[in-house]
């Protein structure tokens, strides 16, 4: 959803401003996964940021 009021824009949240930011990425269930992954084309190579399980996740990987 793109919330143009606040200049927002929400994945998973028709909401995206309620918790500040410009990009939301939301799962709806407690307990659920919310992660943002940036990755090129090998599977081994990748930036993720998220929650899941309740648990914060920040990880890379950067093999060849």
């Amino acid at each position: 959803a793109v919330d143009s009021t606040n200049n927002s824009v929400g994945i998973g949240t028709t909401s995206p401003s309620t918790y500040g930011g410009k990009l939301n990425i939301t799962d709806g269930s407690v307990g659920g996964e919310s992660t943002l992954v940036i990755a090129n084309n090998n599977a081994n190579q990748f930036v993720r940021v998220g929650i899941n399980n309740n648990t914060a996740q920040i990880a890379y990987d950067n093999a060849e």
